[in-house]
């Protein structure tokens, strides 16, 4: 029985759905194990068969790209689909020489409805999407911490191979002496001494928190920027 597309817009997709292909999501869709792994060569289009594959998994299709650069390619696939990266990629809508990430007041006047906000906006449009592109490091954040992506019946996880790398950046800190110098930090402790580093860490972002407050207060008053 061939498989029929289910809410696909883009006719480029539709159009490069090959035979070959077929078998490959029939075989995935069988399985009831809880991780299914697809390892192909380059042009087989994977992107296709596992979009195809989650959406008769799942109502809801998250597939999550290892970067950015693949979440832009994916969505030039699947223009339907909805791209949401991390808040340093929008631009403030108060601010504009600042970031979402770097904005002073984190929009609790969007919260409330007042100013719209390109980051938060496009957040909403992701919650509301059935086909949402995300990437790795995003996810791992909203899992662990913001939480509104959490509980999800499937994920797309592209670029398997590269996960322990992601995994361990994301969990992992790396700190100069350039930037211990930059930002008055304490000296690096011994390298093999963990107690030594938790106390370290204390230390260290209490001073870079009073930074950071003190550098988004400038801007905030900085009224050249201010529409």
């Amino acid at each position: 029985m061939k498989i029929p597309f289910r809410n696909f817009k883009s006719p480029e997709s539709v159009e490069r759905w090959e035979a070959s292909q077929e078998p490959i999501a029939k075989e995935m869709l069988k399985s009831n194990k809880k991780v299914v792994m697809l390892s192909a060569p380059t042009g087989l289009g994977k992107s296709l068969i596992c979009a195809m594959v989650a959406k008769y998994s799942a109502p809801i299709i998250n597939y999550v790209c290892s970067d950015k650069a693949l979440q832009n390619q994916l969505l030039e696939d699947f223009p339907e689909a909805v791209v949401l990266k991390g808040r340093g990629n929008y631009v403030c809508n108060l601010f504009p020489h600042l970031n979402a990430d770097s904005c002073a007041g984190k929009c609790e006047e969007h919260k409330e409805g007042d100013i719209p906000c390109n980051y938060y906006d496009q957040k909403e449009r992701l919650l509301a999407s059935d086909f949402r592109i995300l990437n790795t490091h995003y996810l791992l954040y909203e899992m662990n911490y913001a939480g509104q992506l959490k509980g999800q019946q499937l994920i797309v996880l592209d670029e398997a191979d590269v996960l322990d790398l992601l995994f361990i950046g994301f969990v992992s800190l790396q700190v100069s002496d350039q930037q211990v110098k930059r930002y008055h930090l304490p000296k690096l402790p011994k390298l093999t001494v963990v107690e030594s580093w938790i106390e370290w860490a204390g230390n260290s972002i209490n001073k870079l928190k009073v930074c950071h407050d003190i550098k988004n207060a400038k801007n905030a008053l900085d009224e050249r920027y201010i529409k």
